[in-house]
């Protein structure tokens, strides 16, 4: 029984080492964790029937590349009266983090939130983003289903 009682023992401060090294590690790596934070956006426009819609977006890397971010825009949104759905667009970055060439055309430059931007437009012609010098998407101009809307970034 003796022999059965150090065992227990011996485990018992294996697992308590394993959990302290185990949150040691993840605190440090949190820590040092970059922490990306991305923009939140308020939107407002009008649907297919001239009803006003407002809401909010929101925007994440999804992480599907380490080295090309893939942003995900998901918008909230509500008609005036009262009807709320959802939108979700997606922003391809290559590694110099412009968009994707090949998916976003160049539609020329505006002036959004007092910044010079480009304007790069999905191959759907639903979404058009407005990238700042520095890859900031400042705004997004919503064409979709007869809704003609802007999200435009409401905290840096």
């Amino acid at each position: 029984m003796g022999m059965d009682r150090s065992v227990v023992i011996l485990a018992t401060v294996v697992v308590i080492i394993c959990v302290a090294g185990t949150m040691t590690a993840f605190g440090i790596g949190s820590l040092l964790d970059e922490g990306d934070t991305f923009p939140s956006y308020e939107v407002s426009g009008s649907s297919a029937n001239g009803s006003a819609i407002t809401g909010t977006a929101a925007c994440h890397d999804i992480g599907e590349s380490s080295t090309r971010p893939v942003l995900m825009f998901e918008y909230s949104l509500a008609t005036a009266d009262g009807d709320a759905f959802t939108l979700t667009s997606y922003l391809f970055l290559d590694e110099d983090g412009n968009p994707v060439g090949t998916l976003y055309t160049n539609v020329g430059t505006a002036t959004t939130l007092d910044t010079q931007v480009t304007l790069w437009r999905d191959s759907s012609d639903e979404y058009t983003y407005h990238v700042d010098p520095e890859g900031n998407v400042l705004a997004v101009d919503i064409r979709v289903d007869g809704i003609v809307a802007t999200a435009v970034q409401a905290t840096p």
